[in-house]
């Protein structure tokens, strides 16, 4: 374990971390009950309230969970293979894709930004494949996902790819199961060339959805996805008898036929 109380890494943290990667490594199996806050505190040296802290953020995160009277245990991933971070928005709604088409699929060096939300090197590279969706009568998102080379290094050369099977190849070939994911949501006017590939005006409204997906701490793919402002509208709703559970939902508006 790297622990050092001399590091400018709170003590907290550095011991959520190793925990993090004892669960990684197998050290603890979903199901374990971890030591007693007690029990952690003399091992890292450290007082009760510094693992208490390492521990809430890891049951906030939905790492562990909390037995009333029973102790802390490794809880189930948050995301199953069959509910990708992403899907809440799109193929779990009612939103009734049709088509798909690869736009573009490349090889590229990270930019500063990319880097630095994959936690990735500046001369390390990324697979961008850009694809895009529509039904019948209407193109209706663009979605680009950047995958880390080293994470998936023969990911071009897989013989599904061609087939839209990015997300099922990173889960059956390289392990990469989605486990959780940092999201944002923003309004964003059409640029030329989506514009062009939406079938709008430059400077129509659309929304954008971003996402950072993580295999257990590893980011393993940064998404972005356009959705066509007016054939589309967002509501989120609040799941009755709780305070903090949030579902969001796309709903498809009347259509126009725009497309092809």
């Amino acid at each position: 374990m790297s622990f050092s109380f001399n590091s400018k890494i709170p003590l907290y943290y550095q011991i959520r971390e190793d925990i993090l990667h004892k669960i990684e490594q197998g050290h603890y199996n979903v199901g374990d009950q971890l030591p007693s806050e007690l029990h952690l505190a003399e091992d890292y040296g450290v007082s009760r309230p510094t693992i208490r802290q390492a521990i809430s953020e890891l049951v906030q995160e939905g790492h562990l969970i909390r037995g009333r009277g029973r102790g802390t245990f490794v809880s189930q991933p948050i995301i199953t293979d069959n509910a990708l971070a992403f899907s809440t928005f799109e193929e779990d709604s009612n939103i009734e894709y049709q088509w798909e088409k690869v736009i573009e699929c490349r090889r590229i060096y990270v930019s500063s930004e990319i880097a630095k939300d994959l936690h990735l090197a500046n001369d390390d590279e990324v697979f961008e494949m850009t694809v895009l969706k529509g039904n019948r009568k209407n193109c209706l998102t663009i979605r680009t996902s950047q995958i880390p080379v080293k994470l998936a290094p023969n990911l071009l050369e897989e013989k599904n790819l061609k087939d839209l099977k990015l997300y099922k190849i990173l889960r059956e070939e390289y392990g990469l199961v989605p486990t959780h994911s940092k999201q944002s949501f923003q309004s964003v006017p059409a640029e030329l060339e989506e514009s062009s590939l939406l079938k709008v005006d430059p400077g129509s409204p659309l929304t954008l959805w971003r996402g950072v997906l993580y295999s257990c701490e590893t980011p393993m793919a940064r998404v972005k996805t356009l959705f066509r402002g007016d054939r589309f509208r967002f509501e989120i709703a609040q799941n009755e008898g709780t305070n903090d559970t949030v579902v969001m939902k796309w709903v498809n508006l009347p259509e126009i036929s725009d497309c092809f």
